[in-house]
Protein backbone atom coordinates (compact mmCIF):
# COMPACT_ATOMS: atom_id res chain seq x y z
CA UNK A 1 0.00 0.00 0.00
CA UNK A 2 1.26 3.11 -0.93
CA UNK A 3 -1.13 5.61 0.50
CA UNK A 4 -3.74 5.64 3.39
CA UNK A 5 -5.52 8.08 5.20
CA UNK A 6 -3.92 10.38 7.47
CA UNK A 7 -6.73 9.01 10.35
CA UNK A 8 -5.71 4.82 9.56
CA UNK A 9 -1.85 6.25 10.04
CA UNK A 10 -2.99 7.17 13.64
CA UNK A 11 -4.78 4.56 14.62
CA UNK A 12 -2.01 2.39 13.98
CA UNK A 13 0.28 4.35 15.58
CA UNK A 14 -1.79 3.84 18.81
CA UNK A 15 -1.37 0.01 18.68
CA UNK A 16 1.38 -0.83 21.23
CA UNK A 17 5.03 -2.17 19.70
CA UNK A 18 3.50 -0.90 16.27
CA UNK A 19 6.44 0.73 13.79
CA UNK A 20 5.95 1.88 10.08
CA UNK A 21 8.21 1.14 7.41
CA UNK A 22 8.54 2.10 4.02
CA UNK A 23 8.86 -0.98 1.87
CA UNK A 24 8.45 1.28 -1.88
CA UNK A 25 8.76 -0.69 -4.74
CA UNK A 26 8.70 -4.01 -3.06
CA UNK A 27 4.93 -4.91 -4.01
CA UNK A 28 4.71 -3.13 -7.40
CA UNK A 29 7.98 -5.40 -8.30
CA UNK A 30 6.32 -8.65 -7.18
CA UNK A 31 2.98 -7.41 -9.27
CA UNK A 32 5.10 -6.90 -12.23
CA UNK A 33 5.09 -10.63 -12.98
CA UNK A 34 1.87 -11.85 -13.82
CA UNK A 35 0.48 -14.91 -12.84
CA UNK A 36 -1.46 -17.00 -16.08
CA UNK A 37 -5.02 -15.75 -14.47
CA UNK A 38 -3.80 -12.33 -14.89
CA UNK A 39 -2.14 -12.88 -18.32
CA UNK A 40 -5.92 -14.41 -19.17
CA UNK A 41 -7.54 -11.18 -17.73
CA UNK A 42 -5.48 -8.68 -19.74
CA UNK A 43 -5.80 -10.69 -22.88
CA UNK A 44 -9.50 -9.91 -22.14
CA UNK A 45 -8.94 -6.56 -22.17
CA UNK A 46 -7.09 -6.02 -24.85
CA UNK A 47 -9.47 -7.92 -27.16
CA UNK A 48 -11.93 -6.06 -25.72
CA UNK A 49 -10.75 -2.39 -26.49
CA UNK A 50 -9.70 -3.83 -30.31
CA UNK A 51 -12.87 -5.09 -30.99
CA UNK A 52 -14.28 -1.26 -30.23
CA UNK A 53 -12.00 0.53 -32.51
CA UNK A 54 -13.27 -2.05 -35.04
CA UNK A 55 -16.63 -1.02 -34.25
CA UNK A 56 -15.64 3.02 -34.17
CA UNK A 57 -14.36 2.67 -37.39
CA UNK A 58 -17.56 2.55 -38.88
CA UNK A 59 -18.60 5.74 -36.89
CA UNK A 60 -15.90 8.04 -37.94
CA UNK A 61 -17.19 10.96 -40.56
CA UNK A 62 -16.83 14.52 -41.18
CA UNK A 63 -18.61 16.39 -38.75
CA UNK A 64 -18.84 13.83 -36.01
CA UNK A 65 -17.38 15.85 -32.68
CA UNK A 66 -14.11 14.55 -30.97
CA UNK A 67 -16.66 14.15 -27.63
CA UNK A 68 -19.26 12.12 -29.55
CA UNK A 69 -16.84 9.72 -31.27
CA UNK A 70 -14.96 9.49 -27.34
CA UNK A 71 -18.51 8.66 -25.97
CA UNK A 72 -19.29 5.50 -28.44
CA UNK A 73 -16.11 4.01 -27.65
CA UNK A 74 -16.43 3.80 -24.70
CA UNK A 75 -19.60 2.80 -24.61
CA UNK A 76 -18.81 0.18 -26.84
CA UNK A 77 -15.88 -1.26 -24.36
CA UNK A 78 -18.32 -1.51 -21.68
CA UNK A 79 -21.19 -3.55 -23.63
CA UNK A 80 -18.49 -6.02 -25.21
CA UNK A 81 -17.71 -7.05 -21.71
CA UNK A 82 -15.34 -4.54 -20.20
CA UNK A 83 -15.87 -3.20 -16.23
CA UNK A 84 -18.45 -0.58 -15.98
CA UNK A 85 -16.17 1.95 -15.45
CA UNK A 86 -13.81 2.69 -18.90
CA UNK A 87 -10.67 3.94 -18.35
CA UNK A 88 -9.45 7.93 -18.48
CA UNK A 89 -10.00 7.65 -22.63
CA UNK A 90 -8.65 10.49 -25.13
CA UNK A 91 -9.92 10.92 -28.90
CA UNK A 92 -8.26 14.36 -30.59
CA UNK A 93 -8.13 15.32 -34.34
CA UNK A 94 -6.42 17.42 -36.32
CA UNK A 95 -3.09 19.75 -35.23
CA UNK A 96 -4.75 18.49 -31.33
CA UNK A 97 -2.95 15.12 -32.23
CA UNK A 98 -0.22 16.97 -31.13
CA UNK A 99 -0.66 17.20 -27.52
CA UNK A 100 0.97 14.16 -25.28
CA UNK A 101 -2.35 14.24 -23.43
CA UNK A 102 -5.51 16.17 -24.83
CA UNK A 103 -8.97 16.01 -23.83
CA UNK A 104 -11.34 15.34 -26.08
CA UNK A 105 -13.35 18.25 -27.23
CA UNK A 106 -16.21 19.61 -29.12
CA UNK A 107 -14.35 20.04 -32.42
CA UNK A 108 -15.36 18.07 -35.58
CA UNK A 109 -13.73 15.78 -37.48
CA UNK A 110 -12.82 18.04 -40.61
CA UNK A 111 -11.38 16.05 -44.13
CA UNK A 112 -7.66 15.14 -43.63
CA UNK A 113 -7.78 15.16 -40.16
CA UNK A 114 -5.45 12.54 -38.50
CA UNK A 115 -7.62 11.00 -35.25
CA UNK A 116 -5.66 9.55 -32.52
CA UNK A 117 -7.42 7.03 -29.82
CA UNK A 118 -5.56 6.67 -26.70
CA UNK A 119 -7.63 3.94 -24.47
CA UNK A 120 -8.14 1.37 -22.64
CA UNK A 121 -10.68 -0.99 -20.78
CA UNK A 122 -10.49 -2.91 -17.45
CA UNK A 123 -11.57 -6.58 -17.44
CA UNK A 124 -11.63 -7.97 -13.64
CA UNK A 125 -9.97 -4.58 -12.51
CA UNK A 126 -6.97 -5.45 -14.81
CA UNK A 127 -6.51 -3.13 -18.06
CA UNK A 128 -5.65 -2.70 -21.25
CA UNK A 129 -3.72 0.84 -22.59
CA UNK A 130 -3.63 0.96 -26.33
CA UNK A 131 -3.25 3.87 -29.01
CA UNK A 132 -4.27 3.83 -32.88
CA UNK A 133 -4.16 7.15 -35.00
CA UNK A 134 -6.60 6.88 -38.58
CA UNK A 135 -7.02 9.51 -41.41
CA UNK A 136 -10.75 11.07 -42.19
CA UNK A 137 -10.11 11.16 -45.92
CA UNK A 138 -7.63 10.38 -48.11
CA UNK A 139 -3.74 11.05 -46.19
CA UNK A 140 -0.68 13.39 -47.00
CA UNK A 141 2.46 12.04 -48.12
CA UNK A 142 3.90 13.00 -44.83
CA UNK A 143 0.80 11.78 -43.04
CA UNK A 144 1.68 8.43 -44.38
CA UNK A 145 5.74 9.16 -44.09
CA UNK A 146 5.37 9.66 -40.34
CA UNK A 147 3.09 7.18 -39.50
CA UNK A 148 5.27 4.83 -41.01
CA UNK A 149 8.51 5.93 -39.12
CA UNK A 150 6.54 5.43 -35.83
CA UNK A 151 5.39 1.82 -36.65
CA UNK A 152 8.92 1.13 -37.42
CA UNK A 153 9.97 2.44 -34.12
CA UNK A 154 7.35 0.31 -32.75
CA UNK A 155 8.41 -2.79 -34.33
CA UNK A 156 11.82 -2.24 -33.38
CA UNK A 157 11.31 -2.17 -29.82
CA UNK A 158 9.31 -5.09 -30.19
CA UNK A 159 12.08 -7.01 -31.46
CA UNK A 160 14.28 -6.54 -29.16
CA UNK A 161 12.08 -6.97 -25.81
CA UNK A 162 12.63 -10.63 -24.40
CA UNK A 163 13.40 -11.72 -20.68
CA UNK A 164 16.34 -10.06 -19.32
CA UNK A 165 16.58 -6.98 -21.51
CA UNK A 166 17.45 -3.66 -20.12
CA UNK A 167 14.80 -1.39 -20.53
CA UNK A 168 16.88 1.51 -21.41
CA UNK A 169 18.27 -0.86 -24.72
CA UNK A 170 14.42 -0.70 -26.20
CA UNK A 171 14.58 2.94 -26.01
CA UNK A 172 17.60 3.42 -27.68
CA UNK A 173 16.42 0.26 -30.65
CA UNK A 174 13.33 2.91 -30.92
CA UNK A 175 15.42 5.93 -31.48
CA UNK A 176 18.01 4.91 -33.55
CA UNK A 177 15.01 5.22 -36.46
CA UNK A 178 15.02 8.61 -35.94
CA UNK A 179 18.71 9.54 -34.65
CA UNK A 180 19.46 12.52 -37.30
CA UNK A 181 16.45 12.88 -39.18
CA UNK A 182 14.04 15.70 -38.87
CA UNK A 183 11.79 13.76 -36.57
CA UNK A 184 14.28 14.02 -33.57
CA UNK A 185 13.37 16.77 -31.99
CA UNK A 186 9.83 15.98 -31.43
CA UNK A 187 10.61 12.49 -30.24
CA UNK A 188 8.68 11.80 -27.25
CA UNK A 189 11.28 9.24 -25.17
CA UNK A 190 8.90 7.45 -22.75
CA UNK A 191 8.21 4.66 -24.95
CA UNK A 192 6.42 1.96 -22.59
CA UNK A 193 4.98 1.04 -19.10
CA UNK A 194 4.04 -2.38 -17.48
CA UNK A 195 -0.18 -2.68 -16.99
CA UNK A 196 -1.76 -4.65 -14.85
CA UNK A 197 -4.08 -3.18 -12.49
CA UNK A 198 -2.96 -0.02 -13.07
CA UNK A 199 -2.73 1.80 -16.20
CA UNK A 200 1.08 2.62 -14.87
CA UNK A 201 3.14 0.22 -13.73
CA UNK A 202 6.82 -1.34 -13.44
CA UNK A 203 9.36 -1.83 -15.83
CA UNK A 204 9.05 1.76 -17.56
CA UNK A 205 10.77 2.09 -21.04
CA UNK A 206 12.85 5.09 -20.64
CA UNK A 207 16.09 6.11 -21.83
CA UNK A 208 17.28 6.35 -17.73
CA UNK A 209 15.19 3.91 -16.72
CA UNK A 210 17.05 1.03 -14.54
CA UNK A 211 14.63 -1.34 -14.57
CA UNK A 212 14.98 -4.90 -16.50
CA UNK A 213 12.17 -6.48 -18.51
CA UNK A 214 11.72 -9.83 -17.27
CA UNK A 215 8.99 -13.40 -18.24
CA UNK A 216 5.55 -12.65 -18.25
CA UNK A 217 5.29 -8.88 -17.29
CA UNK A 218 2.81 -6.95 -19.61
CA UNK A 219 3.34 -3.69 -21.16
CA UNK A 220 2.36 -1.06 -23.39
CA UNK A 221 4.79 -0.33 -25.81
CA UNK A 222 4.37 3.30 -27.02
CA UNK A 223 6.42 5.46 -29.61
CA UNK A 224 5.36 8.93 -30.47
CA UNK A 225 6.28 11.88 -32.08
CA UNK A 226 4.51 14.72 -31.60
CA UNK A 227 4.60 18.32 -33.97
CA UNK A 228 3.64 21.34 -32.64
CA UNK A 229 1.55 23.00 -35.22
CA UNK A 230 0.87 19.62 -36.86
CA UNK A 231 0.20 16.94 -35.28
CA UNK A 232 1.40 13.90 -34.30
CA UNK A 233 1.38 10.27 -34.44
CA UNK A 234 1.35 7.82 -31.39
CA UNK A 235 0.66 3.61 -31.74
CA UNK A 236 0.45 1.69 -28.47
CA UNK A 237 0.44 -2.12 -28.26
CA UNK A 238 0.04 -4.54 -24.90
CA UNK A 239 2.28 -7.45 -25.40
CA UNK A 240 3.26 -9.98 -23.22
CA UNK A 241 7.14 -10.51 -22.62
CA UNK A 242 8.11 -14.31 -22.82
CA UNK A 243 11.91 -16.04 -22.41
CA UNK A 244 12.97 -15.38 -26.06
CA UNK A 245 10.54 -12.53 -27.53
CA UNK A 246 6.82 -11.00 -26.76
CA UNK A 247 3.53 -11.96 -27.82
CA UNK A 248 1.50 -9.02 -29.12
CA UNK A 249 -1.75 -8.94 -27.24
CA UNK A 250 -3.01 -6.08 -29.54
CA UNK A 251 -4.95 -7.38 -32.56
CA UNK A 252 -5.80 -4.12 -34.31
CA UNK A 253 -4.70 -3.52 -38.04
CA UNK A 254 -1.43 -2.06 -37.86
CA UNK A 255 -1.33 -0.40 -41.41
CA UNK A 256 -2.55 3.75 -41.76
CA UNK A 257 -6.15 3.60 -42.20
CA UNK A 258 -7.87 5.94 -44.49
CA UNK A 259 -11.69 6.75 -43.73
Amino acid sequence: MEVFSAALYRRILQIPGIQIEGLDGVLEEIRSIKTPEEIHSLRCACNIACRAFDYLLDDIRIGVTEKELEAKLSYYMTVLGGDAKPNFNLLISGTRTSLLHGMPSAKSIQYGDLILMDFGIEYKGYTSDMTRVVVAGKATEEQKALYGTVNTMLDRCLENIRDGVKASDVCEASFRTIRGTKYEPHYYSSIGHGIGLFVHEIPFLRPTSTDMIRENQVMAVEPAIFIPGWGGIHLEDNILVTKDGCENLTSTEKRLIEL
